[in-house]
């Protein structure tokens, strides 16, 4: 993009503001485009459509493009045809970027159509896409090249993830179209080092298909630039900030240091919550709440910031006396008569104490986990539990070829990545030999440890549950064709496939998969978690593994936990193995298990609401989507995924 074309878009964006203040995941208000701009946009959104087509059509059938280089052209497109069908402006200034934004996209499609991609050896702010794994959708980011980059060789030095806020206006339009963020926290826009920004899906708090976007963008970048993975840190702001205790505390080994912002920790009390939440509830709130992962601190440095006029300064506060409850160390900055934005100050205080910082393999290691889909910190990894939600920890010490480990909750794990062959072992008092590996799979069985995996269905990372773990992806959902048992659940089933589709575009930021039941291909089967919709009558993927689901399922209703419910006024809900594939999830009859007024409110309250089954009350089959309100029976299913 030309630097006019850079500064038109930045104009455009400052017209917009993309911090505006909001509850709801966008504001209200909108900008309705006149008739003619309408017509203008979808036009040059139809020539860019045909040029993907064209493009794609090229890559398959000669390699030129490379496959992975068409989402640079997809995001413009897929981001202004969204916003467009959405009707998702917010500003007149917003047609002028929409506009520049397909001009840019095509730009690049005449480009890679000859095998040119210049603005991979670009300077500066440069927009570029990935291909989630999610959902196949085209995903933006911004990588902040340094003017002094050497594209020819390259020498891999230090990379800034930062995790952006809420705002009440980001669409990919605003987002593809400004810097305006990173600027402001990182207080220049001539920056000595790669900075990374991925759009995380707008609003959703980097969670579920956001978090995934972190990583994915994160790996992408590394694709294409020179980055020491040594000297990758994480930092965020707000919203930004939530994500960067959550992503930085459970993923622990994978930065060279994190500073969260003014971030929310703490879901009850952040969100003021009055009603006596159940116990299975509470325990899901730990899969995403930074106050229940302080322990974890102890494995990276954490520069913690908040305004003292800020009204995060509470949750800044209970979080910092977690990391004390914990022994964790950390450092506090604090802005003084400061509101919810930086202190100009601080955030220089910060940016040069991240200055030195390297990752480095320690030599000891304090790691705990609450869920198995978090379970990894260096050499460190817990592969069993005795339960989900029940805090494991795994305290680790080398010395030369010696490993001492103290551990609790904890049925497996691994040591990896040493230096040296490991030759003696020390765990929770047991003595094994190391027999000279660099990596040791270790099992408990009752008291006892010893060498080997745990065998049989059980839960691991990525298959443990709850349901909403399915979001990570990949996803398809699967409609039933067929007639139904129960034509009340199925009209139930259909209701909340469609919610599963319009929240998926609203606030997934893509299309959710979807394929009739008669056209799963066996691919499909291998590659994605299938989000079932129907019964055993309808779909047809449901009738074939059904016998092997913990449920017992007939025409007039379904057994469940020792108790039987009749299909005319109920529904089952789960997540499970998928019998044909058990390295990937099956899903019945749900999809996100928040809400519409929770995804459209505070980010904070898109959480899971359901475990791994639950049966919900479903009257006449008139759909309602507080699931748990609904709810007559919730549950975990056990390590080895069978009912409690």
């Amino acid at each position: 993009m030309s630097h006019a074309g850079r500064s038109f878009l930045l104009a455009a964006a400052a017209v917009v503001g993309l911090a505006a203040a909001a509850r709801a995941q966008f504001l209200d208000t909108r900008y309705v485009p006149t008739a003619g701009e309408q017509k203008e946009l979808g036009a040059l959104r139809d020539r860019l459509s045909q040029a993907v087509l064209t493009l794609r059509d090229q890559s398959s059938r000669t390699g030129v493009p490379k496959a992975e280089k068409l989402p640079d052209v997809e995001i413009f497109l897929e981001g202004v045809d969204r916003c467009l069908r959405q009707k998702l402006f917010f500003a007149p200034g917003e047609v002028g970027a929409a506009r520049a934004l397909l001009h840019e996209g095509s730009r690049r499609a005449a480009l890679l159509a000859k095998g040119e991609s210049p603005w991979e050896r670009q300077p500066g702010r440069v927009v570029l896409g990935f291909r989630s794994r999610v959902d196949g959708s085209a995903q933006p980011y911004q990588v902040m090249v340094p003017e002094n980059y050497s594209f020819t060789n390259p020498t891999p030095g230090r990379l800034d993830i930062f995790l952006h806020g809420r705002g009440g206006t980001l669409n990919e339009i605003n987002f593809m179209a400004s810097a305006r963020w990173v600027e402001s926290y990182f207080g220049s826009a001539k920056w000595p080092f790669l900075i990374l920004q991925p759009y995380g899906r707008s609003n959703n708090g980097w969670r579920w298909a956001g978090e995934t976007d972190a990583f994915e963008a994160l790996a992408d970048v590394k694709r294409r630039y020179a980055v020491d993975n040594e000297r990758v840190l994480l930092r965020g702001f707000s919203m930004g900030g939530h994500g960067t205790w959550h992503v930085g505390l459970q993923h622990p080994g994978d930065w060279a240091a994190m500073s969260p912002g003014a971030g929310f920790t703490d879901t009850v009390r952040y969100q003021k919550m009055a009603e006596r939440l159940p116990d299975w509830q509470l325990k899901l709130l730990k899969f995403y709440d930074p106050v229940d992962w302080a322990d974890n601190a102890h494995n990276l440095p954490v520069l913690a910031y908040c305004g003292d006029q800020d009204p995060a300064l509470d949750q800044h506060v209970q979080m910092l006396e977690s990391l004390r409850k914990a022994g964790a160390p950390y450092r506090e900055f604090i802005g003084k008569d400061t509101p919810h934005r930086y202190e100009p100050g601080k955030r220089t205080e910060i940016l040069e104490a991240f200055a030195g910082m390297r990752r480095t393999v320690p030599d000891r290691i304090r790691f705990s986990t609450w869920n198995l889909r978090f379970n990894r910190c260096r050499w460190v990894e817990i592969t069993g539990m005795t339960a989900q939600f029940d805090k494991a920890t795994v305290n680790a010490v080398r010395s030369g070829d010696a490993v001492t480990v103290q551990t609790v909750g904890v049925t497996a794990l691994e040591l990896g990545e040493m230096p040296e062959a490991i030759r003696t072992i020390s765990i929770d008092g047991q003595e094994l030999r190391g027999e000279g590996d660099r990596k040791v799979s270790l099992v408990r069985r009752g008291d006892r440890w010893s060498r080997g995996t745990p065998s049989g269905l059980r839960k691991v990372h990525g298959l443990q549950g709850p349901i909403d773990d399915a979001l990570f992806g990949p996803l398809l959902a699967v409609k039933g064709t067929g007639g139904a048992w129960s034509p009340i659940g199925q009209k139930w089933a259909d209701a909340e496939l469609s919610r599963f589709q319009e929240g998926f575009d609203s606030y997934f930021r893509g299309r959710l998969p979807v394929v009739d039941d008669a056209q799963l291909t066996v691919r499909q089967v291998k590659d994605s978690n299938l989000y079932l919709f129907g019964d055993p009558g309808s779909n047809s993927v449901i009738r074939r593994i059904v016998s092997r689901l913990p449920i017992r399922w007939d025409r007039e209703g379904f057994k469940l936990a020792g108790k039987i419910y009749s299909s005319a006024e109920h529904i089952p809900v789960m997540v499970f193995p998928n019998p044909e594939n058990p390295r990937r999830y099956v899903v019945l009859n749900m999809g996100m298990t928040f809400s519409r007024t929770d995804w459209n409110g505070s980010n904070a309250r898109q959480y899971a609401h359901i475990p791994d089954y639950a049966v919900l009350r479903i009257g006449q089959g008139e759909h309602q989507d507080n699931h748990r309100d609904h709810a007559v029976l919730t549950g975990f299913f056990n390590e080895r995924w069978e009912l409690r």
